[in-house]
């Protein structure tokens, strides 16, 4: 079948429909909610809208990665191991990249602003990021998931009590895989994926499940949940309600929250509490209305307050993402030459080891590369009087320092289109359209995208879900 590249979103739901495949269970456990979000990136990628990453191209051995994985298990058997603990009132699992920000300390940073506003009873843990976990931290008393997500896999490798999938069980798999491969053109490895994912699903939720004895929770905090389905089919069945918070943006081809019409996802937190009520309508959920609260963003209610006072200059943020980099840098570059403002090029965390050799042209063009932290991204939006980007999440957060926003029309602009159709930005396809003096259509209204208050709002929120499912 052929498709073009701007069309897959709705050939991927057209798919689902077409294939029946939320029908699809293995050993009584959902198969396709599971894969969705890994299925239809790889998709993504064959048909350019998506970068492929690190985990799309490893090449590491079984006994490279059996290696890694007995490291972080000893890493996390010392003063981090989640089980050496009590109980605790929420059971946290926090963002993977931290921030490190003015105090020297790495931050979560849609975490710990609660932890230094409240008095909260918590164990907070974290699985790694590229290889590690930033110290020192924030976060007191951070203990590593890895002793549990590598001792599933070891267990999984060394196969003394796992009763591997395969086999006959796998016949729906096969032909799920056989159906995708016909529809997009695209192999991808789903029956692979799917008996290195189950075999370890029972191996998983067993150890989550001593953890949530040991620490016996009322309430689980994640973020992120999807690729954490195991554990919240673990809470589940312990019967304690999970709680996710948001971490980013969400938007009709986000295909972990992005479930319309009868479609559904079983190992789904049971709340989601977002950052306002813009959030709550963009896309229909997998749960009721009623569990999905805004409540707020405190990172980003903290940071504004602090740079509130900080004078504008005739400066242009560009908000990098890998997918849309390289196009979006040639465009910095374009502006470079057209315009009197200075040109600010922010680059994702992603980006910033690679960047040169990524993107050259920014060598020598008359723009500054951000590549680290410092200066703070709140820091450039305060002082900036104009941002443009794709589908950035600190594109909605520079509305807040009442930016003028553009969006560059370079790819899938889902996540942003709102902020177009309701006139508090303007889509781009040439740095010649981005002109200072256009004003804004319609006036930002800031409680509507990130409520405040937030903190008190979380705070209730969590002590009423905990009330309501004692």
């Amino acid at each position: 079948m052929t498709i073009a590249s701007d069309d897959i979103w709705e050939a991927f739901l057209q798919f689902e429909d077409d294939a029946d495949v939320y029908d699809v269970r293995l050993r009584e456990s959902p198969v396709w909610e599971r894969i969705r979000v890994d299925v239809f990136h790889q998709i993504a990628v064959a048909y350019g809208e998506h970068e492929s990453t690190d985990s799309d191209t490893e090449g590491s051995s079984r006994w490279d990665k059996a290696l890694h994985a007995g490291k972080a298990v000893l890493r996390g058997l010392g003063r981090h191991n989640p089980y050496l603990t009590g109980q605790h009132d929420l059971l946290v699992v926090g963002h993977q990249r931290r921030k490190q920000f003015e105090d020297g300390y790495w931050w979560d940073i849609y975490t710990d602003p609660l932890y230094q506003a409240l008095d909260l009873d918590v164990l907070h843990a974290e699985v790694e990021h590229k290889g590690g976990h930033k110290t020192p931290a924030k976060t007191s008393g951070v203990r590593y998931l890895e002793v549990i997500r590598y001792l599933g896999y070891l267990w999984k490798e060394i196969g003394v009590g796992v009763d591997e999938v395969g086999g006959e069980e796998l016949d729906e798999v096969r032909e799920l895989e056989r159906a995708v491969e016909a529809y997009f053109d695209v192999d991808v490895q789903i029956t692979d994926l799917v008996r290195s994912l189950f075999t370890v699903r029972e191996p998983a939720i067993t150890l989550y499940t001593a953890l949530l004895r040991r620490v016996d929770p009322s309430v689980v905090v994640v973020l992120v949940s999807y690729g954490r389905e195991w554990f919240i089919e673990a809470c589940k069945r312990y019967g304690v309600p999970v709680v996710e918070l948001q971490h980013g943006v969400v938007h009709p081809h986000h295909f972990a929250y992005a479930f319309p019409g009868d479609r559904t996802k079983e190992n789904f937190p049971d709340y989601l509490l977002t950052y306002g009520e813009f959030w709550n309508d963009v896309v229909e959920y997998p749960i009721p209305d009623e569990r999905v609260i805004p409540v707020g963003y405190p990172h980003l209610e903290r940071r504004a307050a602090q740079y509130e006072n900080v004078a504008t200059k005739e400066q242009i943020v560009f908000i990098s993402e890998p997918r849309i980099g390289t196009a979006l840098s040639r465009l910095a570059v374009r502006l470079s030459d057209l315009t009197e403002h200075d040109i600010v090029y922010k680059l994702h965390p992603n980006e910033t080891e690679q960047w040169r050799e990524r993107y050259p042209w920014l060598t020598e063009a008359n723009v500054t590369v951000v590549d680290s932290d410092q200066p703070p991204l709140y820091s450039i939006l305060a002082e900036s009087s104009i941002q443009v980007g794709v589908g950035s999440t600190a594109l909605y957060e520079g509305l807040m320092f009442g930016l003028e926003t553009y969006i560059f029309d370079v790819s899938d602009t889902s996540s942003t289109d709102p902020l177009v159709e309701e006139g508090y930005a303007s889509k781009i396809s040439s740095a010649g359209e981005i002109t200072p003096e256009r004003q804004l259509d319609a006036e930002f209204e800031p409680h509507y995208f990130f409520r405040l208050g937030s903190i008190a709002r979380i705070d209730e929120t969590l002590r009423e879900i905990a009330e309501t499912h004692r």
